[in-house]
């Protein structure tokens, strides 16, 4: 952390009154304005895209979010896949059962010519399903709201599931997750995934629009419309 901001934060609340009742409605209010303020900024990037031969994925500016990548192992046996991970280092920490203000940013591309179409389709759908989006038995947060719709990008068919959890003790802030799964083809596809954490309902359904709007063709696949 740099010792500037360590400094500033200091000088700040030298002479300022202590709290003497529950902080909840002040960290509520300061993680309101951070959220906002990450939202712009974020929106403001434009989107890379991944080097796909068949899709538009959307990836952050590396400038903006450090990112990392694998691909597939040797043991694999026909099942071949890419993998990206992007997030923002830059995690507000609040207590020992919240790390929030955060964005992150998923995608895997995976190719199953060499296990036929009836394989594919099983592992690409249980990639799928596995996802969590937080549980029930989460204390501090509510079990999460699902929606699933099928959404046309420029012809390009995607499934989709938005999901939110609220932060029971901070009102007004959310998780938000997206899931993506390309679905016009047999044996080839891309899932990505976009979690913003700790952000108000209204930039929640900005972001998850603002994300589903990165995918759609690669300017070199011939399957457009």
């Amino acid at each position: 952390m740099p010792a500037e901001f360590a400094e500033d934060l200091l000088h700040r609340g030298r002479d300022l009154a202590p709290l003497r009742a529950a902080a909840y409605g002040e960290l509520t209010r300061q993680l309101l304005v951070h959220q906002s303020m990450l939202t712009d900024r974020f929106l403001a990037q434009h989107w890379r895209h991944a080097m796909h031969h068949q899709y538009a994925v959307p990836l952050p500016q590396e400038d903006f979010m450090r990112c990392w990548g694998s691909s597939t192992s040797g043991d694999e046996k026909g099942w071949q896949y890419q993998r990206s991970n992007c997030e923002l280092d830059s995690h507000v920490f609040v207590s020992g059962w919240l790390t929030t203000g955060y964005i992150s940013t998923r995608y895997e591309a995976y190719d199953g010519h060499k296990l036929g179409v009836l394989r594919f389709a099983n592992r690409y759908s249980a990639s799928f399903r596995n996802e969590s989006f937080g549980g029930p038995g989460n204390k501090d947060l509510t079990g999460p709201q699902c929606h699933e719709r099928y959404v046309d990008r420029a012809g390009l068919p995607l499934r989709a599931v938005v999901c939110m959890t609220a932060y029971k003790k901070l009102p007004g802030l959310y998780n938000a997750s997206v899931l993506v799964a390309t679905v016009d083809a047999s044996q080839v596809g891309v899932q990505g995934r976009f979690d913003a954490h700790g952000v108000s309902f209204d930039n929640a359904m900005k972001l998850s629009a603002y994300y589903l709007e990165g995918f759609g063709w690669a300017p070199s696949s011939q399957k457009r419309q």
